[in-house]
């Protein structure tokens, strides 16, 4: 039997692999790797390229549109795109809980065709949302407008990579940014006389 654990609603809960859908368990591993316990981003990929699903989307794009965009290596790649499509699992307190693997179940029926999980966000990267909801849950939360600032001013960790638009920082990184931060009313445009 091979299971994974999944935290939901801060408890975890196991799951049998061999009872899901291939599709139901590829999603079941990949929420297990997220990063915290919160629902997070989950990176999809596609069975063919990007210049593949470029192409079935509609009218085909020109060879010269194609390389003012992208590059050849991001062409033949597979197509990759961040999901948060989850449905609450957590019931309210009178009614029964769903099974988990139903509930994979049914989430992996949501994921568009053509697709499957790929992993979370990358080897710990957070989107926007997750900093925010990390850097609350640490007592250092700030709202996304002022994450911003501080990242276009440098007072904060740039971006490491991005999906799309979709900007995503590693999480070594945001954990070195808030154990350094000086905590808020601190005066740091003050110089300190030498002793």
């Amino acid at each position: 039997m091979t299971t994974v654990t999944i935290e939901i609603k801060g408890k975890p809960v196991v799951v049998d692999l061999d009872r899901l859908t291939p599709l139901a368990a590829s999603l079941a591993r990949a929420a297990a790797e997220l990063p915290t316990p919160h629902r997070g981003t989950i990176i999809l990929e596609s069975a063919g390229s990007l210049r593949d699903a470029l192409t079935a989307w509609g009218r085909p794009p020109s060879d010269d549109d194609l390389a003012r965009w992208y590059s050849s290596a991001e062409l033949d790649a597979p197509h990759r795109i961040p999901w948060r499509g989850w449905a609450p699992y957590a019931l309210r307190k009178h009614e029964t809980p769903i099974d988990i693997h139903d509930y994979l179940e049914t989430e992996a029926r949501k994921l568009p065709i053509g697709y499957a999980p790929a992993g979370h966000s990358g080897d710990g990267l957070l989107s926007l949302d997750q900093v925010m909801r990390w850097l609350r849950d640490c007592g250092q939360g700030v709202a996304p407008g002022t994450w911003r600032g501080y990242t276009s001013r440098g007072q904060a960790p740039a971006p490491d990579r991005y999906i799309g638009r979709r900007p995503l920082w590693r999480q070594v990184d945001i954990e070195q940014w808030a154990a350094s931060r000086p905590g808020p009313g601190a005066r740091t445009d003050l110089a300190r006389d030498a002793p």
